[in-house]
């Protein structure tokens, strides 16, 4: 699907749950490829977002509402040349993630390729690596007027996720699989041998 904001889902001000769900190859010109939460609750377990883009924020996700992530894998997203950019999770208030994956995502040239905080965003026992703004490695860009709280095991393979407790954690060391069917009910990045973030 192709729209300006929200290229697979827009939630202005609704209640969404999704469970058990692929969100791919969706495209919006300006906000949220994927998904774009106005002032909404949006929750997501089990599910894959991957493939989308956005011409400004959030390749994967834009959220100025509450976003509630379990056992989600954000891959492959990305977005536009806007300040702010991100391929994976542009966050403006509120994400709670945990056992997320979120890799491999691209910003053109400026903010981050995994998670933009602006807002709000506790992250737990989650990995966020391989991705890329401009071209170089860049994971993170947290706001200084933000919060950003980890908790539990989180890896990263930059030092740009202040504060996750394994950080510059080698890809190689990660062995983070290409994104497949797992025998889940979605596509994921499997831990391949050795990975240091198996347990």
């Amino acid at each position: 699907m192709d729209e300006q904001d929200g290229g697979g889902i827009r939630n202005d001000d609704g209640t969404l749950t999704i469970i058990n769900s692929t969100i791919s190859g969706n495209t919006a010109s300006s906000f949220g490829g994927g998904i774009v939460n106005w002032s909404g609750t949006v929750t997501i377990t089990n599910s894959v977002l991957s493939g989308n883009s956005a011409g400004d924020d959030g390749g994967a996700i834009d959220n100025s509402g509450t976003v509630n992530l379990t056992n989600v894998t954000i891959s492959g997203n990305s977005s536009g040349t806007g300040w702010g950019d991100v391929g994976g999770i542009w966050n403006g208030d509120t994400v709670n993630a945990s056992f997320v994956t979120i890799a491999n995502n691209t910003g053109s040239s400026t903010g981050a390729g995994g998670i933009y905080n602006d807002g709000t965003f506790n992250i737990k026992n989650s990995i966020v690596a391989g991705n890329m703004v401009g071209g170089s490695p860049q994971n993170c860009y947290i706001d200084a007027s933000s919060t950003f709280t980890p908790s539990g095991v989180n890896f990263a393979d930059d030092n740009t996720c202040t504060g996750f407790s394994n950080n510059n954690t080698p890809l190689a060391s990660l062995n983070l699989q290409p994104l497949a069917d797992n025998s889940g009910p979605t596509q994921t990045h499997a831990l391949g041998a050795g990975s240091v973030a198996i347990d």
